[in-house]
């Protein structure tokens, strides 16, 4: 177990990863559009992030690296930019204080339920035939085996080790 410089160390990694994105895709077409709004949610968490360390609130800066973690990873799976990735900073890679127990665990029965519901409604949308339908499919079942996961794994003490 590792402490809140893990974390740290994480973020930065997550930042130089932002800074290194780099596609061929000219920003006025419509997949440069996209790729504006990736890179606007990328640098929006990870500023997110930065506040919630600056406010010392572990629960939701690692919440903020995840999501952006995740916009960056799904960025370069749909091909829209390359840049390095960093491994992703596991919950039992770094403390949560123990004030920070409940706030941990509510936030994330609250994100379950949300991913649940979700995983209930949506569909892919693209054709079965087109090249995003098998991305799409991929990109659902990851939501759905981390769901699983985190339905399985109802044994969050490793995060909120003192």
């Amino acid at each position: 177990m590792k402490d809140e410089s893990e974390i740290r160390v994480y973020s930065e990694s997550l930042t130089r990863a932002y800074q290194s994105i780099s596609s061929c895709i000219p920003d006025e077409t419509p997949a440069g559009c996209i790729i504006i709004e990736f890179k606007e949610m990328i640098w929006s968490y990870i500023s997110d992030a930065a506040a919630f360390r600056d406010r010392n609130d572990p629960v939701n800066e690692y919440a903020s690296h995840t999501y952006a973690h995740g916009w960056l990873d799904t960025g370069i799976f749909l091909g829209y930019f390359t840049t390095s990735t960093p491994d992703l900073c596991l919950p039992g890679d770094f403390r949560i204080p123990v004030e920070q127990h409940d706030k941990l665990k509510e936030k994330t029965l609250r994100y379950e339920r949300m991913l649940r519901d979700a995983l209930g409604s949506v569909e892919p949308a693209p054709e079965s035939g087109s090249p995003y339908h098998g991305a799409a499919l991929w990109i659902l079942r990851i939501a759905e085996d981390a769901y699983i996961l985190t339905k399985n794994q109802h044994h969050p003490g490793t995060i909120y080790t003192a």
